[in-house]
């Protein structure tokens, strides 16, 4: 099978040919898509020279209009101190900003796709009664309203005062989030600053988008470059060409002019068939480990979901785990930053300084910590003070008796922990920047340790520092709890972003991340519904028939994006593994799977080729022989000696129902671990009991 010249590398010659191609600008669907287009540019050159401006859409369009992207927190916080002022807001009864920043993150988001789909917000928030669906609550009769339904109209009512509020004061910052940064490019006349302009690998634009570009198409100086193939563009019933297909049909352009390759020369397709998400890590370690060097920098392992990474990760071969390239977001939560941080607020929740053996014990397991005090000192310090407070059998252990028990490190970190125990949120906000630099620092320099980690951290020093100007600049919060709730509620929507440079190795990736990238062996993980495509839909206040009145995304065009996505790892590689969980009765297989099955046809007659592949785990072996018991001289005596002190009914059901259990705990004397109860239980009483009647 012929190699195939990546789309990128088409891209970046018709970008060569133009003249004065250093004064075009390129946009790109993703980070990694502009570094790897500017490889691929660099090695067409034929000597020194100028590169173009290539950048994504998002960047493009900040730099068009020349606003500030506005930052999350900041966004809410301004949205609260607007929300305040409304006149609806003293009906809705006091709310916190804690309470608050639920209803905040929704109301961002539907201002965001209204922007986004430059529609009118007063329009949009007009009164609930002209939704179709809801009129027999007969909002015409207020006096007919339940105090639920009452309390729902205010909030929705409340939404377009506020908006416009809220936009109007944006403008004078010149900041805007997504939604609106993209209406205001639309606005704004095209700069000459660049000659031509193409655009490549884009499917899913919204409208303020689409009217950004077209002012350079009006102008003659657009190019649109799709990543597509005419067997899924062509068709109408195949959802993975929606937007090109829209976008093609627009201009007037002929899908016929898209590469015919899957009807031509398909790839190698492999339905992997496994019983767990650990069978199909297994899968792609024995694939990839037969592979060589030249050949893994050609492979890719795509995750839609990537919770899977880390379980990836642990199961590549020997040798390649240094010789890997991971490009992906991770949410802040799968990091180990996250349990660290959880554990640490349970420590200094109850704002007293002794704690219960099991917090302690948990604190001193996470990997974060063990990171930061990665010396043989702490770990010895660590087990010793374990150790002692198991033998002292110490459920809750003040500092003055951590003291005792600890040479010193661990100690100390507990200690340090005392200056967030104040109840003044300001006070508190200072210590806990404080205790998060003084770990940031104990991490190590970046080349050091696991960058998970570090990075995981690095988040919570942002987002722990965002806080405390917040409260500086607005004084919403008024206690230390709602603050650790503001610093949580700041992490979740993070990601941790890890971008890979090096073009060598295995490539790892997410799905959106492989959008315009192109490789000759893929892997994709977790064809399952529910993750390939997603079901969940993001929250909003506007329901769904009027979504769909006023042209906004839906449940269709999500999965369309998902199926794009899919369908386009196929344009220039020469084999794909599709693994999923055949056994998974939770999770039926993929729609996509099917679709290659039974339904898509690319020449219009066959179906794509799928070699069926079932990988189940490997069963155990042997069960190893167990020894006879041998009754020795020694083992009689303890036998005589133990009758001669009672024969317990607990001691003889254990005798009748396993002689080799009986010759362990009676015997040989081997008990199971003593595990810690704060609380006595029945069981143990009924033992204290039974053991003063026996030895009396």
């Amino acid at each position: 099978m012929t190699t195939l010249p990546s789309f990128l590398t088409q891209l970046a010659q018709q970008v060569i040919d133009r003249p004065h191609p250093e004064r075009c600008l390129v946009i790109l669907p993703s980070q990694r898509a502009v570094r790897k287009f500017e490889r691929s540019y660099a090695a067409l050159m034929d000597g020194p020279g100028w590169l173009p401006t290539v950048h994504t859409l998002g960047v493009a369009i900040q730099h068009h209009t020349a606003w500030v992207p506005l930052d999350g927190m900041e966004g809410l916080a301004l949205l609260y101190s607007l929300w305040k002022e409304l006149p609806a807001a003293a009906d809705s009864g006091p709310r916190t900003f804690e309470a608050f920043m639920p209803w905040g993150r929704i109301a961002l988001r539907d201002f965001n796709e209204i922007d986004q789909h430059l529609l009118d917000a007063q329009s949009v928030f007009q009164n609930l009664c002209d939704i179709e669906g809801i009129e027999d609550w007969s909002f015409g009769d207020p006096d007919s309203l339940k105090p639920g339904q009452q309390a729902f109209l205010r909030q929705y009512m409340q939404l377009g005062p506020l908006y416009a509020a809220f936009t109007a004061a944006l403008a004078e910052r010149k900041q805007g989030y997504a939604g609106l940064l993209a209406r205001q490019a639309a606005d704004v006349p095209i700069s000459g600053d660049y000659d031509h302009v193409f655009i490549g690998g884009m499917s899913a634009l919204t409208p303020a988008e689409m009217q950004f570009l077209k002012g350079y198409e009006r102008a003659d100086r657009l190019t649109w470059a799709w990543d597509g193939d005419a067997s899924y563009v062509e068709h109408d019933a195949i959802e993975a060409g929606l937007f090109i297909r829209e976008q093609m049909r627009e201009r007037g352009a002929s899908a016929s002019t898209l590469p015919h390759r899957l009807a031509e020369n398909p790839p190698a397709l492999h339905r992997v068939n496994c019983s767990s998400v650990v069978t199909e890590c297994q899968y792609i370690r024995e694939a990839i480990a037969a592979l060589s060097k030249e050949e893994l920098a050609k492979t890719a392992v795509v995750l839609p979901d990537g919770s899977q990474l880390p379980l990836l990760l642990q199961s590549l071969p020997e040798g390649l785990q240094e010789n890997y390239n991971v490009t992906m977001g991770l949410a802040w939560s799968e990091s180990p930053a996250s349990s660290f941080l959880r554990t640490a607020h349970r420590l200094v929740q109850r704002k007293r300084t002794s704690w219960n053996h099991d917090d302690i014990r948990q604190a001193l397991s996470e990997p974060l910590l063990r990171a930061c005090y990665s010396d043989a000192d702490f770990q010895v310090d660590a087990t010793q003070v374990l150790n002692q407070m198991a033998a002292k059998k110490w459920a809750w252990v003040s500092l003055d008796q951590l003291a005792e028990l600890s040479s010193g490190p661990v100690h100390a970190f507990f200690y340090a922990l005392k200056p967030l125990l104040t109840d003044e949120v300001s006070a508190f906000l200072s210590a806990l920047a404080t205790w998060v630099q003084g770990l940031s620092a104990a991490l190590g320099p970046e080349e050091e340790g696991d960058p998970w980690t570090r990075i995981g951290w690095e988040k919570v020093a942002h987002c722990t520092g965002l806080v405390r100007r917040f409260q500086t600049n607005h004084a919403i919060l008024s206690t230390p709890e709602e603050a650790w709730s503001m610093v949580f509620n700041s992490l979740q929507s993070e990601r941790i972003d890890l971008l890979g440079e090096p073009e060598a190795g295995l490539q790892i990736m997410g799905l959106i991340e492989s959008r315009a990238l192109d490789y000759e062996r893929v892997f994709l993980l977790d064809c399952n519904e529910g993750t390939l495509p997603k079901f969940s839909l993001p929250e909003s206040f506007i329901p769904f028939d009027l979504r769909h009145m006023w042209g906004l995304p839906g449940r269709h065009q999500r999965e369309a994006i998902y199926a794009y996505y899919t369908y386009r790892l196929m344009n220039r590689s020469k084999e794909i593994h599709f693994l999923y969980r055949g056994q998974d009765e939770a999770a039926e297989t993929s729609r996509y799977l099917l679709q290659f099955e039974r339904s898509f046809r690319p020449n219009g007659k066959d179906v794509l080729p799928l070699k069926q592949v079932n990988v189940h785990s490997a069963l155990p072996g042997k069960r190893p022989e167990i020894p006879p018991l041998e009754w020795t001289p020694w083992a009689q005596g303890e036998l005589v000696e133990w009758a001669n002190r009672g024969i317990s009914p607990s001691a003889w059901n254990t005798f009748m129902a396993c002689k080799r259990d009986f010759y362990y705990k009676y015997i040989l004397r081997l008990h199971e671990q003593d595990e810690f109860e704060d609380e006595m239980t029945a069981s143990t009483f009924g033992t204290i009991v039974h053991k003063v009647l026996e030895d009396g």
